[in-house]
């Protein structure tokens, strides 16, 4: 039997034509057609989940012990949301000349899209402007006054977005971006101030040290650090290995 006919016979009974389909909500956004400023709002509404990506990936690259601790708040500010919502219970907007479809199942209140881009982006401004370290350079203060204004402006842009195709009402993204930023200072005060001074101790733990899970708090610039580290290592090694050639022809 081939491989096609063997999940053509083992495919669920509930998968047949007359079944009811719906869309994966995780990434089903819709724009009214030749609405160039709605496709926008749609690709921007990815702005979560792209986050999370680039977030899980430079976690797994720096294996930074402040690094978990933020996504385990993005984490903590999901389920919040998820819990405020079925509490409240509070729908959508209804139909409206914008979006005459109303397929969703999910509440509205408060906005996830909200609630995670104001605490992603708060968080971001709190981390920048009070854990990096500030040398007054002019070119620092460009390339994180350029950071900010991104990082603000993409969180407007993904929470106008929501109101503009009428996923949500004012008020649910209003009070969204009012949870995420409460929550987003007081996770990063817990960080800062409750668990920062333990990151040594941790980092020295068998399970940290099993999974590469180190404290970069005190290296200013990682990237910069790691490059000149690999560089040196890098000429370091390259010597040593002219050395023993010569060696051996000698």
């Amino acid at each position: 039997m081939s491989l096609f006919m063997f999940f053509h016979h083992r495919r669920p009974p509930t998968m047949t034509l007359e079944a009811e389909w719906k869309p994966f909500s995780l990434t089903y956004v819709e724009y009214p057609v030749g609405d160039g400023l709605g496709a926008l709002f749609a690709a921007t509404s990815l702005c979560p989940i792209i986050l999370s990506i680039m977030h899980a990936t430079w976690f797994l690259q720096a294996r930074d012990l402040h690094t978990l601790c933020f996504g385990v708040g993005v984490i903590l500010n999901y389920i919040l949301n998820l819990f405020l919502k079925i509490t409240i219970q509070e729908l959508r907007p209804q139909p409206t000349w914008r979006n005459p479809s109303h397929h969703w199942q999910q509440y509205g209140m408060p906005s996830t899209h909200a609630q995670f881009m104001a605490f992603y982006s708060c968080y971001l401004f709190l981390f920048v402007a009070l854990r990096l370290p500030y040398e007054g350079r002019t070119r620092e203060r460009v390339w994180k006054g350029l950071f900010l204004v991104m990082n603000f402006a993409s969180a407007f842009l993904v929470m106008y977005g929501r109101i503009y195709l009428a996923y949500h009402t004012v008020e649910q993204v209003f009070y969204g971006c009012l949870i995420g930023m409460l929550l987003s200072y007081a996770w990063f005060c817990l960080v800062d101030h409750i668990f920062t001074p333990w990151f040594p101790w941790l980092a020295s733990t068998q399970i940290c040290e099993l999974f590469l899970i180190r404290d970069l708090t005190y290296i200013p610039n990682v990237i910069w650090f790691e490059y000149w580290q690999a560089k040196n290592e890098g000429i370091k090694r390259m010597k040593s290995s002219l050395k023993r050639k010569k060696a051996k022809r000698i």
